[in-house]
C-alpha cells in the first residue's frame, strides 16, 4: 500500500552544510548551502511526478534516433516510431532511411524482435528478456513503457517505500519494490533542482544489479489556452531521452519530432507483420546459450 505524505515525511532529510575553509590569509569562508528540497517541498514534488500521467492511457511519438555503441565506437543515425501504453505495452520500431533495421514489440507476457537486415525473428516471453544478460532490451522491457519513457514518476505498481538521500548534491529518491516475498531496491530517480522533473532514472533489474539509465532532457511544458481535445500533453515531458546500459556502452538517443496522447490504439498496432517464410526463432532458448540477438 503506498504510504502517506506524513509517513513518507519521516523517511526524508533535508541537508544543509555550511563548513568553513581557510583562505591564503588564515580567514575563514563559508562553504555554499546545498540547495536541497526541504522534506515538506521533496513530498510535494513527488506527489506532482505521481500524479502527473494519470490521465495519458497512451502515448504515440515520431523520433529522431542516435544507435551508440562506445565498444565499436559508432553512432547511427536512425529513425523511429513509438507506441506505447499505461499496461506497459510497447512497440519500437527503427529504420536506416527506407529500411526497417529492429521491430521489438512487448505485448502482455509476449515479446517479438524482429531484425530485417539480418533476417532474423526471436519470440519469448518478456519474463526470459528480464531473466537474461541483455542490459538493453532487458530495460526496454522494464523501463520502455509510456509513462516511465515520457512521463517518469517516483512510484510503481509494485512499490512499497521510498527513501531520499543527497548524492553530489543533487535530491535522489530510492524506490522499493515486492518482487514474490523480498522487498527489493528497484529505481533511483535523480530530481531537476529547479523544477519539478526528473533528471535522470536508474532502474535495477531482478537480481539487483543495474541494467541501465534513462537521462531526460529539454522538458517541454505545456502552453496555456490549450484545446481541450488537443492530442498533445497537458504535463511535461522530456524532448529528448537518452536510454544507456549500465558501463554506458550500449545506448539509444531518443528525441521527439512529434507527440501524442490518448490516441485510438487497437492491439493490431502492437502486432510485427512477417514477411512470408521468414524463421522465428526461440527467444529464450537463445538469450539462454549466452548468444546476444544484437550480434
Amino acid at each position: 500500500m503506498k504510504q502517506t505524505p506524513r509517513m513518507l515525511g519521516l523517511a526524508f532529510l533535508a541537508l544543509c552544510a555550511i563548513g568553513a575553509e581557510a583562505s591564503q590569509t588564515g580567514a575563514l569562508l563559508p562553504r555554499p548551502v546545498l540547495k536541497t528540497y526541504s522534506p515538506e517541498k521533496m513530498l510535494e514534488v513527488l506527489d506532482t511526478l505521481d500524479t502527473r500521467g494519470e490521465d495519458v492511457h497512451n502515448v504515440v511519438a515520431q523520433l529522431r534516433v542516435v544507435m551508440h555503441d562506445a565498444r565499436r565506437s559508432r553512432d547511427v543515425n536512425l529513425t523511429g516510431a513509438y507506441i506505447g501504453d499505461r499496461d506497459g505495452n510497447l512497440r519500437l520500431r527503427l529504420q536506416y532511411g527506407e529500411s526497417t533495421i529492429l521491430d521489438l514489440s512487448i505485448r502482455g507476457d509476449e515479446a517479438m524482435l524482429w531484425l530485417p537486415r539480418k533476417q532474423r525473428c526471436y519470440k519469448g516471453k518478456r519474463a526470459e528478456i528480464l531473466a537474461s544478460s541483455e542490459a538493453e532490451l532487458a530495460l526496454v522491457a522494464l523501463a520502455g513503457n509510456a509513462r516511465d519513457l515520457f512521463f517518469p514518476h517516483g512510484w510503481s505498481a509494485s512499490a512499497t517505500d521510498r527513501t531520499s538521500m543527497v548524492d553530489r548534491e543533487r535530491d535522489v529518491v530510492c524506490v522499493y519494490e515486492a518482487r514474490g516475498e523480498k522487498r527489493v531496491f528497484a529505481r533511483k530517480l535523480w530530481l531537476n533542482p529547479a523544477q519539478p522533473v526528473v533528471d535522470k532514472l536508474d532502474v535495477l533489474g531482478p537480481n539487483g544489479k543495474t541494467l541501465g539509465s534513462l537521462k531526460y532532457e529539454d522538458y517541454r511544458f505545456p502552453a496555456a489556452g490549450r484545446e481541450a481535445n488537443s492530442e498533445a500533453p497537458k504535463v511535461p515531458y522530456p524532448a529528448r531521452v537518452r536510454l544507456a546500459n549500465a558501463d554506458a556502452t550500449r545506448g539509444l538517443d531518443l528525441e521527439v519530432d512529434e507527440l501524442f496522447v490518448n490516441t485510438e490504439l487497437t492491439p493490431a498496432r502492437f502486432v510485427i507483420k512477417l514477411p512470408e517464410g521468414q524463421t522465428v526463432e526461440d527467444m529464450g532458448a537463445v538469450l539462454r546459450s549466452g548468444h546476444k540477438l544484437w550480434e
